[in-house]
């Protein structure tokens, strides 16, 4: 048996990444940068542009075959939970998270979306009452992210975080009183921001269409942090909503998301992994509804608008295999999106120039046992507005 797990679990790595980065969700203005000031975009972009960064860091397993099995049956849900975590614990949080925090620091995003930011610990479960104790944290990419950025002294912070799906699922049978060693697993969806960005608002929250499988709730959600440009607000949003195979309720948080842009004035720019295939047609498993929704909805996307482009960059991100046999990459579903009225043509194209870059695809962004930083590839885009940006 498992449930979604809220407080104990989430304090215990809210508590962490306190320790880690500094305090989370409780937002505090900087007094003061904490490490060089960088300039106001990385290389090669323009001076006025803001430049943003959305990733999937990735789980770490592959979760297919712990949701493709009757989660009521031990027999079946002890083995798949054993080998996720043996995937979980192979793939090298500490060395991939280098990764990452080597493209902020050459980089130099201003606003940073990171998806399936997940944690994980082990602990017991007792399967009559669905508590979960947890007794050791296990590996964290986030967590491991925040410690290498304050180790080189980068100037990024956690500006708003929300909790997604929690789950714990028993590693072994449980004793005589039902209790029975498991693994926890707790997503979140993360924005980061560079210090010098003045945040005059933040929220976070999570969407109303959901999977629910009785014993796994399956949470989606979003984060926002609001900045003031030349009098206008400008709205950055990460988040992650459900994957294809759950169709119906990828296209309800799409229109969920729209309506809640829909509330707010002036600038949007979404990012975050979509589950939406951009590069594929209707036939196709990996394609909803969900971009055209949104593109339909008066969004211009960044990498479509980008401006030079390389030829033989089509904007795939995903699925990266750590295995150099594997699969190449065929799914477009990463995005950054921007929307305003007060910047639309009358085609309802923006006016503006973008660049974008799809970047941790290279064999040469590797890690130096092979890895992939993620089964996904990020992607980074600069966006020069007119009026109402700096």
């Amino acid at each position: 048996m498992a449930r979604s797990l809220r407080s104990p679990r989430a304090a215990l790595f809210t508590c962490l990444l306190s320790l880690a980065a500094g305090a989370c969700t409780d937002f505090e203005e900087p007094s003061a940068l904490t490490g060089p000031q960088f300039a106001s975009v990385g290389a090669g972009s323009h001076a006025d542009a803001v430049s943003v960064y959305t990733q999937n860091l990735w789980l770490g397993g592959s979760t297919g075959p712990l949701f493709s099995i009757d989660l009521g049956d031990l027999s079946q849900v002890i083995p798949a939970v054993n080998l996720f975590w043996a995937q979980v614990l192979a793939s090298n949080v500490p060395e991939r998270a280098v990764e990452f925090v080597n493209e902020l620091e050459e980089r130099q995003p201003e606003v940073v979306g990171l998806q399936e930011a997940v944690g994980y610990a082990t602990g017991s479960l007792n399967l009559a009452t669905g508590e979960f104790t947890p007794t050791a944290l296990g590996p964290d990419l986030l967590v491991s992210v925040m410690t290498e950025i304050g180790t080189r002294g980068l100037p990024y912070s956690i500006a708003v975080m929300q909790d997604m799906t929690g789950i714990a699922l028993p590693l072994d049978l449980p004793d005589a009183s039902f209790v029975a060693p498991a693994l926890a697993i707790q997503d979140r969806v993360v924005m980061l921001k560079r210090d010098d960005v003045v945040a005059t608002g933040l929220a976070s929250g999570i969407y109303d269409a959901r999977i629910d499988l009785g014993p796994v709730d399956f949470i989606r959600g979003w984060v926002r942090m609001t900045v003031e440009q030349d009098g206008v607000d400008h709205h950055y949003i990460a988040t992650h909503l459900e994957t294809q195979a759950a169709r119906p309720i990828n296209e309800a948080q799409g229109l969920e998301l729209i309506e809640l842009v829909d509330a707010l004035d002036g600038v949007a720019v979404v990012m975050g992994d979509l589950n939406s295939d951009a590069a594929a047609d209707p036939s196709a498993p990996s394609w909803t509804e969900t971009y055209d929704n949104l593109i339909g909805a008066g969004f211009s996307d960044v990498w479509y608008e980008s401006a030079p482009r390389a030829p033989s960059d089509d904007g795939v991100t995903c699925c990266l295999e750590d295995d150099p046999a594997g699969i190449v990459p065929v799914e477009r579903i990463d995005f950054i999106l921007v929307r305003s009225d007060r910047l639309a043509n009358d085609e309802g194209r923006h006016r503006g120039f973008f660049e974008a870059e799809v970047i941790g695809d290279m064999e040469s962004d590797r890690t130096p046992s092979g890895l992939w930083p993620s089964d996904h590839a990020g992607l980074i885009g600069s966006l020069r507005l007119p009026g109402g940006t700096r």
